[in-house]
């Protein structure tokens, strides 16, 4: 979930979620402004400038981090 929630990854947030219907459900209904944010901040999502700012640097862990999750 963590590595879903750093990459913006809103369908493996969906799948990995507790209650999986009741997020999707509440996310179709309250869409955000920007589909990569969430509803809480919007336009203000600071994630999403820190994520463009260092995206390079954020390609390998990427790879990596998906690697190790499915090993487990």
């Amino acid at each position: 979930m963590g590595i879903a929630r750093r990459d913006l990854d809103w369908k493996t947030q969906f799948e990995t979620a507790i209650t999986s219907e009741k997020t999707e459900e509440i996310r179709k209904n309250r869409p955000p402004i920007e589909d990569e944010t969430c509803t809480m901040c919007s336009s203000v999502f600071s994630l999403k400038g820190v994520m463009e700012y260092y995206e390079d640097d954020l390609k390998d862990s990427r790879k990596k981090n998906y690697s190790a999750a499915l090993q487990i």
